[in-house]
């Protein structure tokens, strides 16, 4: 088994990159730095591989750090500026009336110290540096992957007092310049001055394609490990894509908008939770508007027998479609009153249980892919026959957004 490629690159080498990309003000320097950084790294797991043939040395599990927010494979860490605050308080034993507490507590407070940062992990640093190891110990990006998994959510059943101890031990290991980096991991705000988009094309220039059809940044890697050679990226079954999104558009200048003789669609404006719906063959997943995964969630459900959606749309679906990608919206469904409920009655959809007042509904207003065949390029029209011979609709469970014919004549 050989050496992964993560477990050669240390922490503080991302650390050293981040501090001089974020300090530097040129934006093509902040880029060349960035550049210098993942050539080294492929350098290293090219190494590995000619010693080692059977080596992981897929980026992944550094480019998930270089982009935290883009991360979904490892779930949410619930960890605020204001929770992290109270935990490293804790760890330290800081009294609530102490100056460290105050500093770590008020981060937002202007202060007149020129060695205090703008920001909560500034902040931090300014006041837990001297409590932490002064020498790097040579923690690894495995290492801190393996952390970071550890506090996430996604981990069941992991307890605050858990979690305490969990960070207890890593800062027996880790700098404080080193926790500065990591508390802005954490935190999915890495301040550096250029965004996801720019970082990703660094990595690849096909990467920001690729993530137009899927949010896992694991397969974004593995399927562009050599910026040398292209890849033609298209949906897939079962990954997520990013959805086509509304236009605002103020009334006055509508008008601009509809000027030929054409015939136009109209839909009605649903105000709950934008998803993507994939099914083949009996399995399916359901992805939020930004990615996320809820089909365990006792709402949805991966098979008809394992959640409260799912199973009703095994019973409603067309026994001739074995697969499809819908997109729509995720509504909450009053079941006493009979009626939708909506973002601003403060229903989050995600979370429904059976026992909620509230049940799913999902909205269809188009189809992807249907009975494996991918419809991007299909007229909306014949999109709009085939939506409608997927499955049977059931109030307050299933409906399609109903699409009016209209003109400027």
């Amino acid at each position: 088994m050989g050496v992964a490629l993560e477990a050669k690159i240390k922490f503080k080498q991302l650390c050293d990159t981040l501090e001089d990309i974020a300090k530097t003000y040129n934006v093509k320097k902040k880029e060349q730095i960035l550049q210098t950084f993942i050539d080294e790294c492929r350098n290293v797991g090219d190494k590995l591989k000619i010693e080692y043939p059977e080596s992981d040395v897929s980026f992944y599990p550094i480019l998930r750090l270089l982009v935290p927010h883009l991360e979904r494979q490892r779930g949410p860490h619930n960890l605020k500026q204001v929770s992290l605050a109270n935990l490293y308080a804790h760890i330290y034993g800081f009294a609530k009336n102490s100056d460290s507490y105050k500093k770590l507590t008020n981060y937002r407070e202007f202060s007149s110290d020129k060695f205090i940062g703008n920001d909560f992990a500034d902040r931090a640093y300014y006041v837990l540096n001297k409590k932490l190891p002064r020498i790097d110990t040579g923690l690894t990006i495995a290492q801190i992957n393996e952390f970071l998994d550890s506090i996430s959510e996604r981990k069941m059943n992991v307890t605050k007092q858990q979690k305490v101890e969990t960070f207890r031990v890593l800062f027996r290991q880790i700098t404080g310049f080193e926790m500065k980096w990591m508390t802005r991991i954490i935190l999915k705000d890495l301040r550096l001055g250029i965004g996801p988009q720019k970082i990703l094309h660094i990595y690849h220039p096909d990467a920001n394609d690729k993530s137009l059809v899927t949010n896992d940044l694991r397969e974004i890697c593995n399927q562009l490990h050599n910026p040398k050679i292209k890849l033609k990226c298209s949906i897939q079954i079962f990954s997520y894509f990013k959805p086509m999104l509304l236009e605002r558009c103020n009334i006055e200048n509508i008008g601009k908008l509809f000027r030929d003789n054409d015939l136009y669609y109209v839909q009605t404006k649903y105000d709950g939770e934008r998803s993507q719906l994939h099914m083949k063959n009996g399995k399916f997943k359901y992805f939020t508007r930004r990615g996320y995964d809820i089909t365990n969630k006792p709402g949805y459900g991966e098979t008809g027998s394992s959640g409260l959606l799912t199973a009703v749309f095994t019973r409603c679906l067309n026994s001739n479609c074995h697969s499809f990608i819908l997109d729509g919206e995720l509504m909450a469904w009053h079941k006493e009153k009979q009626i939708f409920s909506t973002k601003g009655m403060n229903v989050d959809v995600k979370h429904l249980l059976a026992s909620s007042h509230h049940q799913p509904c999902f909205v269809a207003f188009d189809v992807i892919l249907h009975n494996d065949i991918l419809l991007i390029d299909t007229p909306y029209e014949d999109r709009l026959k085939l939506l409608n011979d997927i499955f049977t609709e059931e109030e307050g469970s299933l409906t399609i957004c109903r699409s009016t014919l209209i003109s400027n004549r």
